[in-house]
């Protein structure tokens, strides 16, 4: 073999002793040969996996469809913010309603969402709880202890019912007679009432019947067809909620069955919450459907959410957030059409 043969063969032999080498020093330093990762980060990539924040919803009745629209909304909303929502239907049940808010204290959820089954029975849950480091956001239906809660979102209730006695002071300017139904169980529901009693103080307007109809449809029939087996010499039927109006027309209906144009009832029937089953009423001029003073699930579950991210983010929120109410009736019905909720 010639001399210059060994040479390439030589050089050949360094060069490969060299790549050996270089190939084992960065196996050693995988920083160059992969990228950093951070947190939950790609390995493959090192962009950052963000948190996914869960947030408890515990409704009294989901059945309602005020809370289901509420419920969408407030679900909606965190999706865009990229969380997501847990939520439990109490279905009525205090007893239930105290072992969703025990398990979403278990998960430690980043804030709770939560409409009480009862105002005093919230209270005892919340106190029985150990969630202090878990905000509370109080929806639609106040506690009576607001210190339990780091927040309140909803309508405002007495400004809705004052809507409402407005247009019936317009519509009666001479006054009349009253039957009130209400819920004793919600706070809400209450506040809607007083704020119209308050409304129509000093028009010269007399309750003469006053029921709690449990705030369903079913009951609000019942009360008001013994209320006709009474009387019916009615001014305007109140209601705290538009499912109770509903139950209400659908009696006074019943009652002016058969009966001659003069012998019939025929009040004023108003509700509260805006709810499309009964605004597709309000399109038929002659109903006794009167007005609705529009409560707002969509734009509640909205400002809920984005409160709950900024209590998480240590932001200043205030201590309550009051969606404005306003009267649908039949002269400005076509504004808001049939279906959907404000």
């Amino acid at each position: 073999m010639n001399k210059k043969l060994w040479i390439v063969i030589a050089a050949c032999l360094v060069l490969a002793v060299a790549l050996i080498i270089v190939q084992r020093t960065l196996s050693k330093d995988k920083s160059v040969k992969e990228p950093a990762t951070t947190g939950k980060g790609n390995a493959q990539t090192g962009d950052e996996e963000e948190e996914i924040f869960v947030f408890g919803f515990s409704c009294a009745d989901l059945d309602d469809p005020y809370y289901a629209v509420l419920e969408a909304s407030l679900r909606s909303e965190i999706a865009k913010r990229g969380g997501q929502l847990s939520t439990k239907n109490a279905r009525g049940s205090q007893e239930i309603q105290n072992r969703d808010m025990a398990d979403f204290a278990e998960e430690n959820v980043k804030a709770i969402f939560f409409v009480p089954v009862t105002e005093e029975g919230a209270n005892e849950t919340l106190r029985s709880l150990e969630i202090s480091k878990i905000p509370v956001i109080n929806l639609d239906s106040r506690v009576s202890d607001a210190e339990l809660c780091d927040l309140y979102v909803g309508t405002d209730q007495a400004e809705a019912g004052a809507l409402c006695a407005g247009d019936l002071v317009r519509r009666a300017p001479q006054g009349g007679t009253l039957v009130l139904l209400e819920s004793v169980r919600y706070r809400s529901l209450i506040e809607a009432v007083s704020g119209f009693e308050k409304g129509l103080s000093g028009h010269g307007f007399e309750v003469t019947d006053r029921v709690d109809a449990g705030g369903k449809t079913a009951g609000a029939k019942q009360e008001m067809t013994g209320i006709l087996e009474q009387h019916d010499d009615i001014t305007a039927v109140m209601c705290a909620n538009d499912q109770m109006a509903l139950g209400a027309l659908a009696a006074i209906q019943e009652y002016n069955d058969g009966k001659a144009p003069d012998d019939r009832c025929t009040p004023f029937i108003y509700g509260i919450g805006g709810s499309p089953s009964f605004k597709k009423i309000l399109f038929d001029a002659s109903s006794m459907l009167t007005g609705t003073a529009a409560a707002m699930p969509v734009s509640a579950g909205q400002d809920a959410a984005e409160a709950a991210f900024a209590l998480i983010n240590g932001d200043e929120t205030g201590e309550e957030i009051l969606e404005k109410p306003y009267l649908i009736d039949h002269e400005n019905i076509d504004l808001y059409g049939k279906d959907g909720w404000q």
